[in-house]
């Protein structure tokens, strides 16, 4: 149950997707007279007995507005793309705007003034006898005309033809393109996408170029697309059964994290949005972050998880792991649609990391390497660093330092080269230049010659030795041995010392 002002709400079309724990959506019921409000503005109760009201919050109040009421209409008879006013009592419905007028059964082409005593607009591409109905810009109010306006059927309509918008939807600063038939070039005057006049880019008898203007209200739902060819009341308008949408510019409503590089996981949310596209089949495909782009082959755990709430099954967020990226870049989170349709939101920043030393540049189990650089871990912690393939055992890290010890044992390849990859906790990955490739060095399967000896004892050491040059010691028996020459990379002379 709920009650606003006393009154009780009708539930019968009140659905899962209108209510949860922190909203609930319904419609007021009708009143038959405008009273304040009462105390409480609204109380609720759940099947379970729990009852809840906004007695004592003074920050909670509604109240029914007086009645609007549509008096005239001049004229009476018109054809599209005619002007005509309205005149009555409270027509924006308690709001400061409208977002819509519907006359002949589709909206406006433009809402040219409107105030509470007289709304001034320009007629659509209809030819139904139907009532005008008028939406406010907020909360969803609207009213009805008690008797039908007549459209004046002499006036020839739809002389031309919409047959596709590409893309269907998007936002303020959108390109769009209307494909159609019957397209005068020097002819097509005004476009309105949603009920709101584009800027004409460029047009021909088949195509017409437009830039989206800036929404009234965003609906989350697709609406009329109409052409007007010619000039006001000797206009021929078409696109009655096109629709384009405007998308919020804070439909995206959370991006994390916002910076990143390669391999950071990345969780992009726009839960009203993406549920109501998802009902109409309408799913994302690639996505894009300062302006790098990936496709979503498919909706595999390795490039996109679909977030699904319980009642009904609805798309809230998606997440997807960062593209490579060739240089630092700030810009925009973008989602692409399988429909064509863009969606622009919050700035995400693609981090440069950059690999500047390596000292040593080889070693073997043991070994410790310090790597510096720049934003080496690019974000959350030093999660791994591989050297060749070998695991480096961290010793220090952060954004510019990271000092790893070598764990590597046989059977991995004596002399094996390889980049040094870093990753973080997030997913990213900084990966060394094929200039700076790392060695994995072994003593590998050495022998040693005499078998047996004393102080001065000159033995000569054959095996597997990559870059005898970086040879420090050498121990016989646990017995120290000077480097004579490091003669090749499988033979070393040594003398035993005392």
């Amino acid at each position: 149950k709920i009650e606003l002002n006393g009154v009780d709400v009708d539930l019968t079309g009140v659905s899962a997707l209108d209510y949860s724990n922190t909203s609930i959506t319904f419609v007021a019921p009708a009143v038959s007279t405008v009273a304040a409000a009462t105390s409480p503005t609204l109380l609720l109760e759940s099947d379970s007995g729990g009852m809840v009201g906004s007695e004592g919050n003074s920050a909670i109040s509604w109240q029914y507005t007086n009645d609007t009421v549509i008096e005239s209409v001049d004229p009476h008879v018109a054809s599209p793309g005619d002007r005509i006013i309205l005149r009555g009592q409270n027509l924006l419905l308690g709001a400061t705007s409208l977002s819509r007028v519907w006359v002949g059964g589709v909206p406006a082409l433009e809402i040219l003034s409107a105030g509470d005593s007289q709304v001034t607009l320009t007629l659509g591409p209809s030819l139904e006898s139907s009532p005008i109905v008028i939406v406010a810009a907020n909360g969803g109010r609207f009213i009805e005309s008690d008797t039908n306006f007549t459209l004046d059927k002499t006036q020839a309509v739809d002389e031309c033809t919409v047959l596709s918008v590409t893309p269907p939807a998007g936002q303020s600063g959108s390109e769009v393109v209307i494909s159609g038939t019957d397209f005068n070039s020097t002819s097509v005057t005004r476009v309105w996408l949603a009920g709101r006049e584009a800027t004409v880019r460029t047009s021909n008898e088949t195509s017409i170029t437009v830039v989206a203007p800036a929404p009234l209200v965003i609906t989350n739902r697709p609406d009329s697309v109409q052409v007007q060819i010619g000039s006001t009341g000797n206009a021929a308008v078409c696109g009655r059964n096109a629709s384009w949408q405007f998308y919020s510019s804070s439909a995206i409503t959370s991006s994390s994290p916002l910076t990143g590089r390669e391999g950071t996981a990345v969780t992009v949310r726009s839960p009203q949005l993406f549920a109501s596209l998802a009902r109409r089949g309408v799913v994302p495909i690639r996505v894009g972050l300062a302006g790098n782009v990936q496709g979503l082959s498919g909706f595999t755990p390795a490039n996109l998880t679909l977030a699904w709430s319980s009642v009904p099954v609805l798309v809230q967020q998606v997440q997807f792991l960062a593209a490579s990226a060739s240089s630092a870049a700030v810009g925009s989170v973008e989602i692409t649609f399988n429909d064509t349709s863009v969606l622009r939101g919050a700035h995400w920043t693609y981090l440069a990391g950059n690999i500047t030393s390596i000292s040593p540049r080889n070693g073997s189990n043991g070994a410790l390497v310090t790597i510096r650089g720049t934003n080496l871990i690019g974000g959350g912690q030093l999660k791994t660093v591989m050297l060749a393939g070998a695991v480096g055992d961290f010793v220090f890290s952060n954004e510019t330092v990271i000092q790893v010890r070598v764990l590597a044992n046989a059977p991995t390849p004596s002399g094996q080269m390889g980049p040094i990859v870093i990753t973080s906790t997030t997913g990213a990955i900084l990966r060394s230049r094929p200039s700076q490739q790392w060695q994995l060095t072994y003593l590998g399967n050495a022998s040693v010659q005499p078998g047996q000896g004393q102080a001065g004892t000159r033995i000569t050491l054959t095996g597997q030795f990559n870059d005898p040059s970086l040879l420090r010691n050498v121990t016989v028996g646990g017995i120290a041995a000077r480097i004579i020459a490091p003669q090749s990379t499988s033979l070393i002379t040594a003398v035993l010392q005392d």
